[in-house]
């Protein structure tokens, strides 16, 4: 009897010894999935949408082109939802506008290949034009992202697989990881490049090291050199990664530990078949990057930024992106590698392998767009996201603004995305006192509740047009009553449009309602475009590259940057554009103040904003500012390295 105790003791252990990891896996799995229910539950809330496929059809649908891209990707890869109709709408998005960022257009040019037969060379007109004038253009990132699609087939003229990989692996810093721009490596950008290095990674691997010889001699030799320099890469990266994992298991990204930079670490780990839950190399103190990743999560099954923040669009859909790309390594397949068959293959497959010729010559010339100079720099999205309600108020000094300063424009939130704009005017600010003495601030938000006298014209114009046309039928005795009918029914119809149309004045759109608040302090806010003064004959750059000197403003609590600067620039009649980036209230982007555009002065130009000295992590329209601060908007060729004194987000120096 002891002995069968024994027995079935070691037999017990035998059995925990064997399963116990993929029991540890399919728990993980588990929550993965479970992260991603309640985010879908949590975009379907707000878009109203019962199931996954409304809201595929639906809100993703109206978001192509804006935030939808993450989530129809992710539904795509895990096989959720059909996403032809989301295609098609970004489709015309693309059709209708014109995408200035080049990473940009190669992320919905992958986009694009969902469900495509990759297993031969890519014909789509808008991914081939994008392959020939995308590539390589905008720094780092339209490498990762041209490497991503050339591992679906779908290769650049100029650059072939093994030189996105030369040039990715030449822009590698001392420590072993990537960045967008200076010496030092940055989490996000190095877990990135070891994304796009994935694919390849295993493809060269099965090539050189499989069991079937594809390819001999050179070739052979070519091809073993080349997985040795991508295995390299993914060496120092992923060592550089772990040394940055905090004891929780997140990360941070410009000095802050964010959900967003931790997410974007599981991706590429799951994309080179790392279990980013129990990989002890990415466990510090017990957590893991799951770990990490779930630090953020909200009771609403959004994601926050920062920890104690409030629900961002941006983490969500990264979080969201992270999750499936770890159920996909879990079920054999690299997440950004779109396969030939919507079968999500195993891993002992090689289906839909990509076979990849290399043409190994030597340049003879140094190519400009290939140096490091050129591509160590990326152009994102600089100046964030906004809140679009905030309205503005003049300075504290309440100076009149000259007539001949120019008009203030700005999109609003429905024609934000089709580039259309509205002529602003500027408002009015008044600090007073309550009875307590404290002081009050008013500022004078957009009512949209009284009606145009458009309309009013519009309906007399109508009206007395269908009067008309009844007088001629009398006239020319064109009696039959289905005249007057049609007449009628033709006015009705007019009448209708004018009614649900949102026609106004000027005037009209901006007339005020009195909002009050309490004054929480002062900032000064001032706009410059140094870097490009005196380079040009443009009109709209001042001489001394001052477009508005350092300027005093109230604010309420809670106000933004962003908030500070829609008030000054309609105070001094300056142009500026906003984008929106995103679903949420607050994703918005800056791409122009003083009719001086991103892109204007070449792929990395742009405008930044410094609180302080410090260009913070979070857009402008989620920085709170505080009594004192001191805001610019610096206009950059180089994202911010050619901004004097500016401050260093990856080393806190100057």
């Amino acid at each position: 009897m002891k002995h069968k105790s024994i027995f079935l003791l070691i037999a017990c252990l035998l059995v925990a010894a064997l399963f116990g990891t993929d029991t540890v896996k399919a728990d993980t799995v588990d929550d993965a999935r479970s992260v991603i229910d309640g985010i879908a539950m949590f975009k379907m809330s707000e878009s109203g949408a019962s199931d996954l496929q409304e809201w595929a059809d639906g809100a993703l649908c109206e978001g192509a082109g804006a935030d939808a891209d993450a989530y129809a990707f992710a539904l795509y890869k895990l096989g959720k939802a059909d996403v032809t109709a989301y295609k098609e709408a970004l489709r015309k998005y693309l059709g209708e506008n014109t995408v200035r960022s080049a990473t940009t257009r190669l992320k919905y040019a992958l986009c694009l290949l969902m469900g495509e037969e990759v297993n031969r060379p890519c014909k789509d007109p808008y991914i081939t034009a994008t392959l020939e004038d995308s590539v390589g253009k905008q720094g780092i990132m339209s490498l990762v992202y041209g490497l991503h699609l050339s591992n679906c087939w779908c290769n650049a003229p100029e650059y072939p697989p093994f030189k996105l990989v030369d040039e990715l692996m030449s822009l590698r810093h001392e420590d072993g990881g990537w960045s967008v721009m200076g010496q030092y490596s940055d989490v996000d950008v190095t877990a990135m490049v070891l994304q796009s290095f994935a694919y390849l990674r295993k493809t060269l691997y099965n090539d050189v090291y499989g069991w079937v010889q594809v390819y001999e001699g050179e070739a052979l030799e070519e091809h073993r050199k080349l997985y040795e320099k991508i295995e390299d890469g993914v060496r120092t990266g992923l060592t550089f990664l772990s040394g940055k994992q905090n004891e929780t298991g997140d990360f941070a990204g410009f000095g802050s530990d964010n959900a967003e930079s931790t997410a974007q670490v599981l991706i590429a780990l799951s994309s080179l078949g790392i279990d980013g839950a129990s990989d002890p190399d990415f466990v510090k103190n017990g957590n893991s990057v799951v770990d990490g990743i779930m630090r953020y999560r909200l009771p609403d099954g959004s994601f926050a930024h920062v920890l104690g923040g409030d629900s961002n669009p941006t983490a969500t859909s990264q979080v969201f992106t992270a999750m499936a790309s770890y159920i996909c390594y879990q079920e054999g397949n690299i997440y950004y590698r779109i396969y030939a068959s919507e079968e999500l293959p195993e891993e002992s497959s090689d289906a839909g392998s990509l076979k990849i010729e290399f043409h190994f010559q030597e340049s003879t010339e140094e190519s400009e767009v290939g140096s490091k100079d050129s591509l160590n720099s990326e152009a994102v999205d600089i100046a964030g996201s906004a809140d679009s309600q905030a309205e503005p108020a003049p300075d504290s000094d309440n100076k009149t603004v000259a007539e001949n300063q120019k008009k203030a424009v700005s999109i609003s939130d429905e024609e934000a995305k089709n580039g259309e704009k509205q002529i602003l005017e500027s408002s009015e600010k008044t600090v007073t006192e309550d009875d307590s003495g404290n002081d009050l601030i008013t500022i004078t938000p957009v009512d949209d509740r009284e009606t145009s006298p458009i309309k009013g014209i519009l309906y007399i114009g109508i009206l007395g047009i269908a009067v008309l046309a009844s007088v001629l039928l009398l006239v020319f005795k064109k009696r039959n009553p289905k005249n007057f009918i049609f007449v009628a029914l033709v006015a009705g119809v007019a009448l209708a449009a004018v009614f649900f149309s949102d026609f106004k004045t000027e005037a009209d759109y901006y007339r005020s309602e009195t909002v009050e608040g309490e004054v929480a302090g002062e900032v000064t806010l001032s706009i410059r475009c140094d870097t490009i003064a005196g380079l040009g004959d443009s009109e709209f750059v001042p001489e001394d590259g001052c477009i508005l000197e350092a300027t005093t403003y109230a604010f309420a609590p809670d106000e933004t940057v962003y908030d500070i600067l829609v008030r000054a620039v309609k105070d001094n009649k300056l142009h500026m554009e906003k984008k929106k980036t995103g679903s949420g209230p607050r994703d918005y982007y800056i791409c122009g103040i003083a009719n001086i555009y991103e892109y204007d002065w070449g792929e990395l130009s742009g405008w930044m904003y410094y609180v302080n000295g410090e260009s913070p992590s979070v857009g402008c329209g989620e920085y709170r500012v505080k009594d004192g601060d001191r805001i610019e908007w610096l206009y950059t060729r180089e994202i911010g390295r050619d901004l004097k004194g500016s401050f260093d987000m990856l080393t806190g120096e100057k």
